[in-house]
């Protein structure tokens, strides 16, 4: 079901040996969206990454997990939610700008969701943007070039 479905096991599995080989880092991004069209962040908190920086709910994906498995997990442990429906929207490969030498295998998702949101300690907040307010707030860097695709890809 889902992105087993889609990708496969197989690809799973190369996706973690193609990082594993890069040295990168293989996460998950989640882009949730309301009934509205707003986007669900969060800001960072008791984290290296993006401290006190607004970001998509993300994880790193474990050792022998899918991508699908990932994604449930980190939305339950970082926003309490149940995801459905999982999209691959995005995949790329990008360099921290905090933390000399990491590289990262970015995979955003898109999915629909359904439970009330709960934080974890990694965040002190959460909010719903909109377009417009991804250039007002301070966003994690290489989210907002995402974001603004998904936005222009909704107007279409």
């Amino acid at each position: 079901m889902g992105i087993v479905r889609r990708l496969g096991n197989r690809k799973d599995f190369k996706k973690q040996f193609d990082s594993f080989i890069m040295g990168a880092i293989l996460c998950i991004i989640l882009i949730l969206k309301d009934k509205s069209g707003h986007i669900l962040m969060v800001k960072r908190a008791n984290t290296s990454h993006g401290l006190n920086k607004w970001n998509l709910p993300a994880g790193k994906v474990e050792k022998g997990e899918t991508l699908e498995a990932s994604c449930k997990r980190e939305a339950k442990e970082e926003v309490n939610l149940d995801i459905s429906n999982i999209k691959l929207f995005l995949s790329r490969i990008e360099k921290s700008t905090e933390q000399a030498g990491k590289v990262y295998d970015c995979n955003y998702f898109t999915a629909d969701f359904k439970g009330e949101i709960k934080i974890n300690e990694e965040s002190s907040d959460f909010r719903w943007f909109t377009k417009e307010d991804l250039l007002k707030e301070d966003i994690v860097s290489g989210e907002i070039d995402v974001l603004e695709k998904l936005f222009s890809k909704a107007t279409k």
